[in-house]
């Protein structure tokens, strides 16, 4: 993967720097709501879907483990449905302090 930075030097001019680095480390980000998977959708579909991916997302991404806390059981809940989470989190029973874990999708 590669990294671009640019510093302001003496003055007005600018260095910038381009470095080779290893992929990104594996990350998870747990307790994410239903309304930010679907914002992360978004932003697949526009960083990796289309005519141009963006290797840099893409590796990131590729990375992340998602895993989606719902507060309440919803049927039918759109958001819930297309959600591209990799695990989801439930209570068992609407505000009880079992929780379920099942594999996204």
């Amino acid at each position: 993967m590669r990294s671009i930075t640019s510093e302001k030097t003496a003055g007005t001019s600018r260095t910038v720097k381009t470095v080779e680095t290893a992929s990104p480390p594996t990350f998870a980000l747990i307790g994410v709501r239903p309304c930010e998977i679907a914002a992360i959708d978004v932003q697949d579909r526009v960083f990796l879907g289309g005519g141009h991916i963006d290797p840099h997302y893409a590796a990131v991404r590729d990375a992340a483990i998602l895993a989606i806390a719902r507060l309440v059981e919803v049927e039918g809940d759109p958001r819930v449905a297309r959600a591209s989470a990799d695990v989801v989190v439930a209570p068992m029973v609407a505000g009880s302090n079992s929780w379920a874990i099942k594999a996204g999708h």
